[in-house]
């Protein structure tokens, strides 16, 4: 398990996006109550829950005001659009992927898909010939029929990110003398 503050290195380590752009995002979500806060000695782990909305608000929020919205609005989609109560949401399909990807045999070729210009996320593996996906799109949509909105702009995140991610959060971290993490 990783704290919040970890989990934000991680994030911008395995990602490439700018460290105090991530820690902004990040504190926005505390202050929103959807990330744990500190409170006196008492510092909360990050779940891969936290860190999969953590990774919504990072790829889809056009600005730092927007990523407790984002990350909800985006953790809410569910799959297939299907609107059923025991529906899978994106939270709850890509927590899980975090929290299986540093077990899986073929982790690398694992990637989350987040279309920014419309509501959809897509959690995918390819292997070899064929592809298994997972798409989440807003409750009732028609995933046979979408409405006809080009993809103009997705985030993408390759296996090697989310795996980095996933085994910070489900690995037993301790800081080395270098500042980085051994596991």
């Amino acid at each position: 398990m990783t704290t919040v503050s970890e989990l934000v290195e991680v994030a911008a380590a395995a990602t490439e996006e700018s460290l105090p752009t991530i820690r902004m995002m990040a504190r926005r979500l505390i202050d929103d109550e959807v990330l744990p806060k500190a409170i006196g000695s008492r510092i909360p782990q990050a779940t891969t829950e936290h860190a999969a909305l953590l990774l919504f608000a990072v790829m889809a929020a056009p600005l730092v005001k927007d990523a407790t919205r984002t990350a909800l609005v985006y953790g809410g989609l569910t799959y297939n659009g299907y609107s059923a109560a025991n529906t899978t949401t994106a939270l709850q399909g890509v927590s899980k992927l975090l929290r299986e990807i540093p077990q899986h045999v073929n982790a690398l070729d694992w990637s989350l898909e987040v279309c920014t210009n419309c509501l959809r996320v897509v959690v995918w593996q390819s292997t070899g010939d064929r592809m298994i996906d997972s798409l989440y799109i807003e409750p009732g949509q028609n995933w046979m029929y979408p409405p006809f909105k080009p993809l103009k702009r997705i985030a993408s995140m390759s296996g090697e990110c989310l795996y980095t991610i996933g085994r910070a959060l489900t690995a037993d971290t301790k800081r080395s003398n270098d500042g980085g993490y051994s596991y």
